[in-house]
């Protein structure tokens, strides 16, 4: 097996419950094909979340066979991410696709590298091309949704949320993306409440989230114990690292 990562970076701000978003460095893991959520956090022992499991891999993703060449070039795309080099990244995910248009992994981790230096439109292009080639991937949605709102297209970011998880309900991005979409509408905020409750699990900025959400309620005793989760399971003085999620690729 060879690892695939893709990655999402979140910093809950105030006010709207929203977040920030900034490049971190990601894990490795050694999970189900197109598993997207492992949350590059540290617990105060040090030790990184376990993600949650369980995603299904589409028939797409399960048939298609990148030759030889174009998996090389993604895997030295992938070490370059690792290095926090995300142009060079970005350059050998573009040989990949232009080796196989029909590698939908390197599309979606096109747009990753994107997303890390701000370039959302070009990122929102590439998660399309990814979607066109397997829309039953869980995690191309949700990092599409992630882009759109970061150029404030919200209802669409809420679309693809949804959609992530209807087709994988263990996609603790998702349930943070429409987690915080939803925390500052009235008729939403316990179905908000019970997304970032999910995403909490592995995710110290959803502890953030609910913090500001129960604050806003005037609960204040309770937005008090989950801004102290929050507190112990982030590194003080450190953005949050979260979402530097994986997949991998067979050697067929």
């Amino acid at each position: 097996m060879r690892k695939f990562r893709l990655l999402f970076f979140c910093v809950a701000a105030a006010g709207c419950c929203w977040a920030q978003y900034g490049g971190q460095r990601c894990c490795s893991s050694m999970l189900t094909p197109s598993q997207l959520d492992r949350w590059d956090i540290e617990h105060p022992s040090g030790s990184p979340a376990t993600p949650p499991s369980g995603e299904s891999v589409s028939v797409v993703r399960l048939r298609h066979k990148p030759p030889a060449k174009a998996r090389d070039a993604f895997l030295r795309g992938i070490r370059f991410d690792d290095a926090g080099d995300f142009e060079h990244a970005a350059a050998e995910f573009a040989q990949a696709i232009s080796l196989d248009p029909q590698f939908s992994e390197a599309y979606g981790n096109l747009g990753v590298e994107y997303s890390a230096v701000g370039r959302y439109d070009q990122a929102i292009a590439q998660f399309h091309r990814a979607l066109t080639l397997d829309p039953a991937t869980s995690f191309h949605h949700s990092n599409l949704a992630f882009s759109l709102i970061r150029i404030n297209r919200l209802q669409e970011a809420e679309t693809e949320a949804q959609a992530a998880l209807g087709l994988d309900s263990t996609n603790s991005s998702a349930h943070f993306l429409l987690g915080c979409l939803w925390a500052t509408r009235p008729e939403k905020r316990s179905a908000a409440e019970t997304h970032l409750s999910y995403a909490a699990r592995t995710m110290p900025a959803a502890h953030l989230a609910l913090a500001q959400l129960y604050a806003a309620e005037g609960s204040a005793q309770i937005a008090r114990a989950e801004l102290e989760h929050y507190l112990e399971a982030s590194a003080p003085g450190k953005e949050i690292q979260v979402n530097r999620g994986q997949s991998f690729l067979s050697t067929r």
